[in-house]
């Protein structure tokens, strides 16, 4: 399901659905965490931040989803992709 929600969160931002969009990463994010697929948590949250710095132009909600990402990244051993992303938001 939460593969399924991450798909159609994408379509709708390539489709210009961005209200859609950000209800439909959350709730691909929120189930991916319930079940523990924290691969797809990360990237889903990685996603969803990039959603928010270039579409909605909403740094804080952006900065948000970047430092959960990279608290997934961390929890699955992707400490490198982590570091990328905190790198990213102090520049």
């Amino acid at each position: 399901m939460h593969k399924m929600k991450f798909l159609l969160a994408e379509i709708a931002v390539h489709d210009g659905n961005y209200e859609d969009a950000a209800a439909l990463y959350d709730e691909a994010i929120r189930i991916a965490g319930e079940h523990r697929f924290i691969r797809e948590q990360a990237l889903a949250s990685e996603r969803c931040g990039m959603f928010y710095s270039s579409k909605m132009s909403n740094a804080p909600t952006a900065a948000a989803y970047f430092t959960q990402a990279a608290e997934a990244y961390i929890k699955w051993g992707t400490k490198r992709k982590a570091a990328e992303l905190l790198q990213m938001l102090t520049t």
